[in-house]
């Protein structure tokens, strides 16, 4: 049986990883970053160009991730759909 070869990058257990609020993304602060992002690219990923259909299907991006000193700075972020999102996360980016 063919098994896919492990990530190279070490990912934190769910059940290990702290929730959103602890990650600072219930903030008042990140909130209002979040939504001047969304309006900035209309609600639109850039990465594939789909308009993202409300709160769910839009995530906001880190372009540098957190973990590599990516600051949650308007010029580091940009709007992703879920599928682009995941699709980055799992790419290792």
């Amino acid at each position: 049986m063919h098994r896919p070869a492990p990530s190279a990058r070490k990912r934190t257990p769910a059940r290990e990883r702290p929730n959103a609020y602890r990650r600072g993304y219930c903030d008042p602060t990140w909130l209002a970053t979040r939504k001047a992002v969304l309006l900035r690219d209309s609600w639109e990923c850039r990465s594939c160009g789909k308009l993202c259909d409300g709160r769910r299907e839009a995530h906001v991006d880190h372009i540098v991730p957190k973990r590599l000193g990516g600051l949650d700075d308007l010029t580091n972020l940009q709007t992703l759909c879920v599928n682009s999102h995941s699709a980055k996360t799992a790419a290792g980016g």
